[in-house]
């Protein structure tokens, strides 16, 4: 019998997935913007910005984790 409407733990684990694969590419996308030549901001202010937004990055993976692990 097939069973309609139901999440598998499959398709949980790709939104982990995907969600992981997104907050990657916006990492990779600020390391881009950030090591942009004459820029007038120095290598400890962009330093500073860059840990601030993985930091930003791991708190939503972390909220991410936690509804993916209420959901199932």
């Amino acid at each position: 019998m097939r069973r309609v409407g139901t999440l598998s733990a499959d398709g949980a684990g790709s939104r982990r997935n995907i969600a992981l694969v997104a907050a990657c590419f916006l990492l990779a996308a600020s390391l881009f913007a950030c090591g942009g030549e004459g820029s007038d901001i120095t290598a400890e202010e962009r330093m500073l910005e860059l840990e601030a937004k993985a930091h930003s990055l791991e708190e939503s993976l972390e909220s991410l984790s936690d509804e993916n692990a209420t959901q199932q």
